[in-house]
């Protein structure tokens, strides 16, 4: 599956209070982390570019020229990081 023919994950948040009584809250909205390069099937020489294809981390895909930072979540919600709601 991808997302604008880039590889995707989800990220949502549960806090769990309490070990006796077991207590569990799901956050509202999630993130959505995308790839900074369209996915490519892997080839034989896996240099930067593919890499940048293959993997959503946040660390590696903020260095690439083609990151997009997401301003404004509610207006255009299109950068590397989204609402899971928008994408959704």
């Amino acid at each position: 599956m991808l997302i604008d023919w880039k590889k995707f994950d989800f990220r949502f948040y549960l806090l769990i209070w309490g070990v006796s009584k077991l207590e569990a809250y799901l956050s509202f909205d999630g993130l959505a982390r995308l790839c900074t390069e369209n996915y490519k099937p892997p080839g034989e020489n896996l240099d930067e570019e593919d890499l940048l294809s293959h993997l959503t981390n946040f660390s590696l895909n903020q260095k690439s020229e083609k990151f997009v930072i997401n301003e404004d979540y509610t207006e255009n919600d299109n950068g590397n990081k989204r609402l899971a709601t928008s994408v959704l």
